[in-house]
């Protein structure tokens, strides 16, 4: 009796793709202090007074190479510290006389990261708080807020009305690139709109909220133009329409929800 023509005879079962996957690990942890190596390497060109916006390029592409990389290969938290760099470096901090050594602060966290994955260790609460510190102290904002929404327009106003407030916004447009974010990284606050891509915004707000993340008991608001037409298993911490008044809406809600004055 033939097998089901509609099975591919070659197709690996299971132990053989959590073999490759394993080795593919193996592969990249082996690699991994090369890799932070030639980012150190890359981020010392800053001290240099011919340090080009090539170098800048290149260090950029060296971390965002290596965020995806981890990412692909299964370790998040990673990604996390190579997002936070990126954030740094996009932020447009490259110059004064701080600027390498907060850089610096980026590489040793990236050392330290390996290091705990090296010792078989999966508990990185401590790299999550370090990643918390230096926004912190970089971006001078003691909060963090994610802002999920495809709407440049609609984003630019949220960014704008937020600009008073001590919080520091990371911008994503895809639900679950977002997902990926909050669940590998400390925020405070997620800010989406209802209508976003791969995952909408009730869908996001209740899966970071039954992940049920150690010390993440994250705030949500919810931005949406039918406010009445929502259904929310989990429901938000507030619901603001887009309107004519969203920017001053969002900028009361973020302020109520985490109990700050204006």
């Amino acid at each position: 009796m033939r097998g089901n023509p509609f099975v591919p005879h070659d197709t690996p079962d299971q132990s053989h793709v959590d073999e490759l996957l394993a080795r593919l690990q193996a592969d990249f942890l082996g690699e991994l202090g090369e890799r932070i190596d030639k980012l150190e390497d890359l981020t010392m060109a800053f001290e240099k007074d011919g340090a080009t916006r090539a170098d800048f390029d290149a260090l950029y592409r060296g971390v965002h190479s290596l965020k995806g990389t981890a990412g692909t290969f299964g370790f998040p938290i990673i990604s996390a510290a190579c997002h936070a760099y990126e954030d740094y470096l996009n932020a447009g901090k490259q110059t004064g006389p701080s600027h390498l050594s907060n850089c610096l602060h980026y590489i040793d966290l990236l050392r330290a990261t390996a290091e705990k994955i090296r010792q078989g260790r999966n508990e990185f609460a401590d790299i999550e708080a370090s990643i918390r510190r230096l926004g912190e102290r970089h971006f001078a904002k003691p909060y963090s807020a994610m802002l999920v929404e495809p709407s440049k327009l609609t984003a630019g106003l949220c960014i704008q009305a937020l600009a008073g407030l001590p919080i520091r916004i990371v911008q994503v447009n895809d639900g679950l690139r977002a997902l990926g974010r909050l669940l590998s990284e400390p925020f405070d606050l997620l800010i989406t709109s209802q209508e976003i891509k791969t995952l909408n915004g009730a869908a996001l707000i209740a899966a970071i909220r039954l992940a049920n993340r150690p010390g993440q008991a994250i705030k949500a608001i919810l931005l949406t133009s039918q406010p009445g037409r929502i259904d929310t298993p989990i429901p938000p911490d507030r619901i603001i329409r887009k309107d004519l008044h969203v920017g001053q809406n969002l900028t009361k809600a973020a302020a109520d929800v985490l109990g700050l004055t204006t």
